[in-house]
């Protein structure tokens, strides 16, 4: 499936203005809470191609995307393509094989939506992720409706300058935001573990490999990690003061796995 959209970051107080101006020109569609859980392998290969690969959680189960990016001027053009899904591991395996893919966090949004023209879908969406939250106008609309998306879009106020990033990329974005501040985070943990792994320089001038953990048990103790600092260990704000010794001690400690 092709998608084509308008997008649009807007500061709060300016969100709920064309929100309520919205709620005044169109018709209620609906209103819905989604989690993305974002995937990716430990070198972010995915990510530095464009490509979104995502399991998605709303009330009605989970699907797995894959959203391919495509030509782009003023509204994002995407190929979405999408799979049964069971809940989202720390670990999946893309239709086709390959190598696994890690689980690097998660993106929840609060969407209202809006009827345009009978066909068009007007978004207000609200993300919450790693502690940050953010406000975005979508205008979604078929290959076929481009005209009368375009013409909706400037009726909302919105010049014609090229889209805001996408929810995943602010989503990375802001993961590598979190390993540079050190936060306990899954996917932060993945994110300044990774150049141990990838052959660039360690953060703490630490090889993985030098303690015999290869990519998936790397996955495997970041996610564990994830786990204990959840429940019995007190979140680490001196990571980079850690040694791999030091984390795997604390693993230990919280849960006992023969790494």
């Amino acid at each position: 499936m092709t998608e084509e959209e308008y997008k649009r970051i807007m500061e709060p107080e300016k969100f709920a203005a064309a929100q309520a101006d919205a709620a005044r020109r169109y018709p209620l569609l609906g209103e819905r809470v989604q989690i993305n859980y974002y995937y990716d392998t430990a070198a972010l290969e995915y990510q530095a191609r464009g490509i979104t690969v995502r399991i998605r959680q709303t009330e009605k189960g989970c699907a797995l995307q894959i959203k391919r990016p495509l030509d782009a001027g003023a509204f994002k053009r995407s190929a979405e393509y999408a799979y049964p899904s069971g809940p989202p591991a720390a670990r999946i395996l893309l239709p086709g094989g390959g190598e696994p893919l890690c689980r690097m966090g998660s993106l929840t949004t609060a969407r209202v939506k809006y009827g345009v023209k009978g066909e068009l879908e007007l978004c207000f969406d609200r993300s919450f992720y790693l502690g940050r939250a953010d406000h975005e106008v979508e205008l979604e609309f078929r290959p076929e409706r481009a005209e009368e998306a375009a013409e909706a879009w400037a009726a909302l106020g919105f010049g014609p300058e090229g889209p805001s990033r996408g929810k995943a990329e602010r989503f990375f974005a802001a993961l590598q935001c979190c390993a540079a501040d050190q936060l306990p985070h899954e996917g932060a943990l993945r994110a300044f573990l990774r150049p141990s792994l990838s052959g660039g320089e360690p953060g703490r001038g630490e090889d993985l490999r030098r303690y015999g953990l290869d990519e998936i048990g790397y996955a495997a103790l970041c996610t564990a990690l994830e786990e204990a600092f959840q429940t019995k260990l007190e979140p680490m704000r001196r990571l980079r003061e850690w040694t791999v010794e030091d984390l795997c001690a604390a693993l230990w400690e919280a849960a006992p796995l023969p790494l």
